[in-house]
């Protein structure tokens, strides 16, 4: 390097006019100032075919900037890695700095044929001279196939009932192979045969993780459910070929049952009267018994009636009741209410019980119905209030002579349909004909008073239900129990009206309809405490037993019309 000035005007001389020179040696940075450190990879055993990512590192060791170069990379077959091994890939790595790292890397893939490889990669000068290459250390990858296999299927129990609970167990799979599996999948199966094929019904699977070589993952115990049917069935657990896997003959494990009807016994019914009156109602009794030695599955008794000692579902069906499971010799049981056919006669009675697809039906029990009989008297009831006291008068007659009658009267909310004691009255005995008519009072707290808008008395489990002293706001609901469609309805109590009856009511009964009109307003302004009494006669309970409609044309003295209840229509 030097330095000159430009010669100026007359010059003397301009030899001069440039400096001494000053030497500077410039010095270059190859190729072997560039250190390549052993490729490095997620892991070192592949499977045959698989592709991998190898990543290089090249860092400048040199006090000075390094030249541009070129990152080979490069398979081979033994442990030291030259230029001439097999060249897979190849990349650029520019000017580094003093101490400068730079990171190439390449997708390769592993051999098709098991075995030992080794990777490695070396760093070439810009003018590609050999002299100037380096390269770096090997890496082993191992090239291999997994091999899945399971250990053997158990399940417990081996003979299990129908519908019942089944458990499957497999210890762990295991990788057999040389090289990694990839993700899988466990899948359990139902078959027919012991050939478990993925045309089978599969019941449940499960996902598997990536495997190493000649590692375990344990697996455990899956619950699943019995066939509905009995015989002998095959369960089966594989797992899913992976890529290049070694052998997949051995991916399945098979294990047989026997599947058996529960042992469920249903002991003969009983009724709680075998000589009920037509139309009457009566108890069955059914009893089932778990005899096995596992929990039984939920299952249904269906009860039956027939003309004959044998029951089968063809016969007549009158209700199902669900049985719940049942713990070895655990018992059951069920007691339907059942109404005796409204024809007197023989009838036999008997459940049948489901287990699985088919039902099983007991001996039957004989019902004999009898022709119906009135009750042995007829009981009335009428109920007012009076300065805020409930009062209920029941009147009973006997039809046959009757021994130490006692009789409860009752105020009843309309709401909730709840009872409320008002007395218990003993009557004592009463001759045939004979009648027996007791007033009896209670006086119930303000908050309760307003609701209780009916009456009520019983008499030795018999009673007769009549509305209370207020006119009901709608028709009045049947007060007769429910029965089925097939089953005629039961008569009603009669409702009696007497002599002392003092009002008019003209009622011209037309098909399905009431007309008429009467004078019953009157009664209106009397009771509650209102300075006028009642007349306590049973027209009272008879009135307020009728429909709203008929009550309100009679208060008007004006002929109207309105249908029959369906409650009434039989009446006379």
């Amino acid at each position: 390097y030097g330095a000159c000035v430009d010669s100026v005007g007359v010059d003397i001389d301009t030899t001069n006019n440039c400096s001494a020179p000053v030497t500077v040696t410039v010095d270059t940075v190859s190729a072997r100032d560039l250190a390549v450190d052993t490729p490095t990879v997620s892991r070192s055993i592949q499977t045959v075919g698989e592709t991998f990512r190898m990543v290089v590192a090249v860092r400048n060791v040199s006090d000075a900037t390094s030249e541009s170069a070129t990152l080979r990379f490069y398979r081979s077959t033994d442990s030291t890695i030259t230029t001439s091994d097999e060249l897979i890939d190849s990349g650029s790595v520019s000017a580094l700095g003093t101490s400068e790292t730079a990171y190439l890397y390449s997708d390769a893939r592993a051999p098709s044929t098991p075995g030992t490889y080794y990777y490695g990669a070396c760093v070439v000068s810009a003018g590609g001279s050999d002299s100037a290459d380096n390269c770096s250390p090997a890496l082993t990858i191992i090239a291999g196939r997994p091999d899945l296999v399971l250990d053997p299927l158990t399940v417990s129990p081996v003979s299990p009932e129908t519908g019942s609970e089944v458990e499957l167990r497999i210890d762990a799979l295991h990788n057999q192979g040389n090289s990694w599996s990839g993700f899988t999948t466990l899948r359990y199966y139902l078959s027919a045969d012991a050939a478990i094929t993925s045309a089978d019904k599969e019941l449940a699977y499960d996902l598997m993780a990536p495997m190493a070589p000649s590692t375990s993952d344990d697996i455990g115990t899956v619950t699943l459910q019995a066939p509905p049917s009995p015989g002998t069935y095959y369960y089966g657990a594989c797992v899913d070929a992976v890529g290049e896997e070694a052998d997949t003959d051995n991916n399945c494990s098979v294990a047989s049952v026997t599947v058996r009807l529960p042992d469920l016994l249903v002991l003969t019914p009983t009724v709680s009267d075998g000589t009920p009156i037509a139309g009457a109602r009566f108890t069955l009794h059914a009893t089932v018994v778990n005899r096995g030695s596992s929990r039984s599955q939920p299952t249904s008794l269906v009860y039956y009636r027939s003309t004959d000692e044998t029951i089968t579902t063809d016969d007549t069906w009158l209700g199902s009741g669900q049985v719940s499971s049942l713990d070895p010799h655990e018992v059951a049981h069920k007691s339907p209410t059942l109404t005796a056919p409204s024809a007197a006669g023989t009838y036999y009675y008997g459940v049948c019980i489901r287990v699985g697809a088919d039902d099983y039906c007991t001996e039957s029990v004989k019902v004999t119905a009898g022709d119906a009989q009135p009750p042995p008297f007829v009981l009335r009831t009428e109920c007012f209030v009076f300065h805020e006291q409930h009062f209920v008068r029941f009147t009973v007659t006997a039809r046959v002579p009757l021994t130490s009658l006692a009789v409860s009267t009752y105020m009843v909310e309309g709401r909730t349909n709840t009872r409320h004691l008002v007395r218990r009255v003993e009557v004592g005995d009463l001759a045939a004909d004979q009648s027996y008519s007791k007033l009896t009072s209670r006086l119930f707290f303000s908050h309760m008073r307003r609701h209780l808008t009916t009456c009520t008395a019983g008499v030795e489990g018999y009673a007769s239900v009549r509305p209370g002293f207020e006119p009901p706001a709608t028709t009045v609901p049947d007060p007769r129990p429910q029965t089925p469609a097939d089953q005629p309805p039961a008569e009603p109590d009669p409702i009696y009206p007497t002599s002392q009856d003092n009002f008019q009511l003209y009622l011209d009964l037309q098909d399905t309809t009431i007309s008429g009109g009467g004078d019953y307003g009157q009664y209106l302004s009397c009771g509650a405490g209102i300075g006028t009494p009642c007349p306590w006669q049973d027209h009272i309970s008879w009135w307020s037993s009728l429909p709203s409609d008929l009550q309100r044309c009679a208060f008007r003295s004006t002929t109207c019309a309105f249908p029959i209840p369906e409650y009434l229509r039989s009446r006379d």
